[in-house]
């Protein structure tokens, strides 16, 4: 992925990547506000911990194959670089989380911050066992800032509302899949 690639993923996706925010107190509305915070203080690259566990495997199996063709590429480097190693079985055996917090690296080695300003709930709509959270921020980036208007999908797991993964990056996922068959 070059420069470019992995700056426009990360704007289009950051805001709902991730999402549990370690509190099982918290409902939907102040999980996503604090999923922001979260993302700010830790930085992208470590807050997989607080995604739901079924999202974070489906990740990993939607991104597997680009870490497959790197694997096979001149990229074996990066891979060894963020990952720890160059080795697809050991890739493999990584957990979710970490899969995800390596994956993310790729994005934060990159020098892309994101903060974001004045994050307002402006609603919460309940669907069987999700709760979609429309929030309103503003996003300060190193190449300006945009005011945004999300919906972050919020799941309960172990009595923690954690977030699913966005629509973006399930778009990025079969992308994915799709340019390795």
């Amino acid at each position: 992925m070059n420069r470019k690639s992995i700056t426009l993923f990360f704007v289009a996706t950051s805001s709902l990547i991730f999402g549990n925010l370690a509190a099982n107190d918290l409902g939907p509305e102040e999980t996503v506000i604090h999923y922001f915070s979260a993302i700010e203080d830790r930085g992208i690259n470590d807050v997989a911990h607080l995604i739901h566990p079924d999202e974070a495997l489906r990740f990993r199996e939607m991104v597997f194959p680009l870490i497959e063709q790197m694997a096979n590429s001149s990229d074996k480097a990066m891979l060894d670089s963020f990952f720890g190693t160059d080795s697809v079985d050991e890739i493999a055996d990584l957990s979710p989380v970490q899969f995800m917090n390596s994956f993310t690296t790729i994005i934060a080695s990159n020098g892309i911050s994101v903060n974001y300003e004045d994050v307002r709930v402006i609603g919460v709509v309940p669907e069987n066992e999700d709760r979609h959270v429309l929030v309103r921020f503003s996003i300060l980036g190193q190449y300006g800032s945009a005011e945004s208007l999300e919906v972050v999908t919020v799941r309960k797991h172990s009595g923690t509302w954690m977030a699913t993964l966005s629509g973006e990056l399930e778009g990025f996922g079969k992308q994915v899949q799709a340019q390795s068959q």
